[in-house]
């Protein structure tokens, strides 16, 4: 209990400090603009600018996800300072950058459908490869108004990212059976408590309005508080992820993070059986209440692509030297693949 007290201590030192929230709480900021580069999405900068009238000194609209490219514009900046507005990969490649170029980082998350935003290291692409970045984050500013306006299955989608947790504390768990890796003894209870108190509460913040935002804002905080607390990114990563890796290796459209974690999620929990630590039916009727297109036809992503990349895990795992996953116990077969994606479907 000491280690994971000073786990959560250090969170809200290093991380939670940092955070500022409230309704239009971008007025506070806005003489920032004037000597600050801007990265956006053209998505996330039509929402913002729909609330805030800023002309920026300098905005690019398509931030880069590859790690050479951070590097080579890291060179040109002659800004005092970083500020990210959107998604995910708008907040990597900020909190990238400010780390290469040396600069203030500000990040105005649009969305919360990733822990990108609270989360210190920078996820990026170095060639066709994930790589985890050094990231640099001075405050993090959480506009209620602005992330309410945002479209609600992107939010809603982030609570996957969250709820992943039935599914990774199941690798966890069996990491520590198989390998011996550390598991605390409060860990699974902790974890599962904490699954289960935000798939309750869930429905009761639908739609999301600038008074619910909160609720949102405070599960990604409790989430990243125990992965700190327990010094492991375990109860909000784990086979679900993986799949997620792989598959940005191999296809080159954008993806609705929340929603493939959501498809992945259910993939696991499915293949596990009787070990699920939830009944995938239940987690698949609340995806459908909450509209997260978690189908690969809701997706766009070609069924064959999927297929493959899921056949491949066990070799694609032990290549990457990631962490024991359910992908060390199963080697997927055609048959048990089609199953698992029929009931998807229905």
């Amino acid at each position: 209990m000491i280690l994971y007290k000073l786990g959560q201590w250090a969170f809200k030192k290093l991380i939670v400090k940092k955070i500022l929230t409230g309704e239009g709480i971008i007025s506070d900021v806005i003489p920032l603009f004037k000597k600050s580069l801007v990265l956006s999405s053209p998505s996330a900068w039509n929402l913002f600018q729909n609330l805030y009238d800023i002309k920026p000194n300098k905005i690019l609209l398509n931030a880069p996800l590859q790690l050479p490219e951070i590097h080579s514009l890291a060179k040109t900046i002659d800004h005092d300072s970083i500020i990210g507005i959107g998604g995910g990969r708008v907040m990597d490649c900020s909190k990238a950058l400010a780390a290469v170029s040396k600069k203030k980082c500000y990040l105005i998350p649009s969305i919360l459908s990733t822990t990108a935003w609270l989360n210190p290291a920078a996820s990026l692409k170095d060639g066709n490869r994930v790589t985890h970045a050094k990231g640099k984050v001075t405050s993090i500013f959480l506009d209620t108004e602005l992330l309410a306006q945002s479209p609600q299955h992107l939010n809603l989608g982030g609570m996957a990212d969250i709820l992943c947790g039935y599914n990774a504390l199941g690798d966890w768990i069996a990491a520590h059976l198989q390998e011996g890796e550390r598991l605390p003894k409060n860990a699974k209870e902790t974890v599962l408590s904490f699954c289960e108190r935000i798939r309750k509460e869930l429905p009761d913040n639908i739609p999301i309005i600038p008074s619910n935002v909160p609720f949102y804002i405070n599960a990604f905080k409790e989430a990243l508080g125990l992965c700190w607390g327990f010094l492991s990114g375990r109860p909000v990563e784990g086979s679900e992820h993986f799949i997620y890796y792989a598959l940005e290796e191999t296809y080159d459209q954008p993806m609705n993070h929340g929603a493939i974690i959501a498809l992945n999620t259910l993939v696991c929990l499915y293949l596990r059986g009787e070990d699920s630590l939830i009944n995938p039916n239940k987690l698949k009727k609340l995806y459908k209440t909450l509209k997260i297109p978690f189908s690969l036809k809701e997706q766009g992503i070609p069924e064959e692509l999927y297929r493959n990349t899921l056949l491949n895990m066990y070799t694609f795992s032990s290549e990457r030297g990631l962490p024991y996953s359910l992908w060390n116990q199963e080697n997927l077969n055609e048959n048990t693949l089609s199953e698992i994606l029929r009931w998807i479907e229905s």
